[in-house]
C-alpha cells in the first residue's frame, strides 16, 4: 500500500496521468489530492480523461486507493487543476498530497 500511495503522490506533484483498474475498469485520470476519508480510507480525488466506469461517465471522482489496481504512471502530462478543483478536498479529513492551485 505504501509504494501505491509514494506513487500516487508522486503523479501529482509531477502532474502526470495515471493509468490503472477500478471497480472492474480500465482508467486515465489526473490525479489531484489524496488523503484519508472519514472512514479511514485512502482516497484519490481525480478527474477521469478516459476509460469507463460503471455511470459511463468521464469526471470528477473519489476511488477508494486500496481498490486501485494495475497502478502505472504514464508520460502524458497535465499543465493545471481541473476547473472545479478546490484545495482542501471536503471528502477528506487528513490530505497527504494535493495540487496547488493558480
Amino acid at each position: 500500500m505504501k509504494s501505491k500511495l509514494n506513487k500516487i503522490a508522486k503523479a501529482i506533484q509531477d502532474h502526470k496521468t495515471l493509468s490503472f483498474y477500478y471497480d472492474g475498469y480500465g482508467r486515465m485520470v489526473e490525479p489531484h489530492a489524496l488523503g484519508l476519508s472519514s472512514r479511514g480510507h485512502y482516497v484519490l480525488r481525480c478527474y477521469q480523461t478516459g476509460g469507463s466506469s460503471r455511470e459511463g461517465k468521464l469526471g470528477w471522482k473519489l476511488m477508494i486507493v486500496e481498490d486501485i489496481k494495475s497502478l502505472t504512471a504514464i508520460p502524458a502530462q497535465f499543465l493545471t487543476p481541473r476547473e472545479g478543483y478546490k484545495q482542501g478536498d471536503k471528502g477528506m479529513t487528513k490530505i497527504i498530497s494535493e495540487l496547488k492551485q493558480g
